[in-house]
């Protein structure tokens, strides 16, 4: 969760919106484009961005940790 908010912070409202969507609460990729006006790559992009923002924050977070 300290990993998401962190990240959550430097991404855009947009970017983050698409993800909550389609990672978080499982929506379809074509509802969350529509909803949002973006195409489904739009989504899918933000998907693998945020993901890997997030994999970055958890690494960082462990390590601060451990």
């Amino acid at each position: 969760d300290a990993a998401i908010q962190r990240v959550k912070r430097r991404v855009s409202i947009e970017q983050y919106q698409m993800f909550d969507l389609f990672v978080l609460k499982q929506w379809p990729a074509r509802d969350v484009s529509r909803i949002l006006g973006v195409t489904v790559a739009h989504v899918y992009v933000a998907k693998h961005r945020i993901a890997k923002l997030i994999r970055q924050e958890v690494e960082l977070l462990e390590g601060k940790g451990g």
